[in-house]
């Protein structure tokens, strides 16, 4: 059976930016964890080590950061079990989801018989529909880190910030409107995050793609034309299009934009 090289991975705790780099910024007040974990040994490596269980971590708490600025969530773009085949672990083919939660591909826009596929041994064509089947993104969890995230700091009356590591298109409707800022990263630079943060460098950068609004949008857009998608528009007003970026004044309309954002070349030009 053709499929993805499916394995489970140790649960593990950490900072998802450089402690060193965070301090010299901030006075962070994070999670702790216990100095003896529960969860099972991880016996993959050469010396067996203990792995972090849920118990073992203790969440900050209203108290914990009644004295602090601003409540910081570091997350990655949704990450699918079989990014590159598109199959389920079973060899069934099943969507490639931009959101956290599971998306069930169900609707008007996805195909019920696909436009490419393999021949088979038979002489029929491969039907590498995934309609009807829901989608398997692995760090689902990271949607209620932010969701949680947002709710103490909204309780404490300090505003929630979310730097996004990513390099690919990914929907925000299911959390946007629940924090104060969206910081995109495409560097993994902890440093840059942390000096737009904290106030002392002024972000710049532009979306060099489009963030959709949902994945019903994603489906309905055509595969062999670019830029066609509805984009999403925040809480404020914003559309998140190419070429879309803030800075301290608001939107940023430069020289850069001027020359990137021209219209769509749908046919040859000669």
């Amino acid at each position: 059976m053709d499929t993805a090289p499916w394995t489970d991975t140790p649960a593990s705790c950490s900072l998802p930016l450089s402690e060193g780099i965070l301090s010299q910024y901030f006075d962070v007040v994070t999670d702790t964890l216990a100095e003896e974990l529960t969860g099972p040994v991880d016996e993959s490596g050469d010396v067996p080590m203990a792995t972090p269980a849920l118990e073992d971590l203790t969440r900050c708490t209203v108290d914990d950061i009644k004295d602090c600025d601003l409540v910081l969530v570091c997350a990655a773009a949704p990450f699918n079990a079989s990014a590159r085949g598109g199959k389920s672990e079973e060899g069934t083919f099943v969507p490639l989801s931009v959101q956290y939660r599971p998306y069930t591909a169900d609707n008007e826009h996805v195909r019920q018989v696909s436009l490419a596929g393999d021949l088979l041994e038979d002489g029929t064509r491969e039907n590498r529909s995934y309609y009807g089947r829901t989608s398997q993104v692995t760090n689902e969890y990271q949607l209620d880190q932010i969701l949680e995230a947002a709710a103490l700091a909204k309780e404490v009356g300090i505003p929630c910030v979310v730097v996004l590591d990513i390099m690919q298109p990914m929907c925000v409707h299911e959390f946007e409107d629940q924090v104060d800022a969206i910081v995109v990263s495409m560097s993994g630079s902890t440093e840059a995050a942390c000096r737009i943060v904290a106030g002392l460098d002024e972000p710049s950068g532009l979306l060099p793609m489009q963030m959709p609004k949902d994945m019903l949008d994603v489906e309905a857009s055509p595969e062999d034309t670019s830029r066609d998608m509805t984009c999403y528009t925040d809480a404020d007003g914003n559309t998140y299009d190419f070429a879309f970026g803030l800075n301290w004044s608001g939107v940023i309309d430069d020289d850069r934009v001027t020359a990137y954002k021209v219209p769509v070349l749908t046919k040859p030009e000669w």
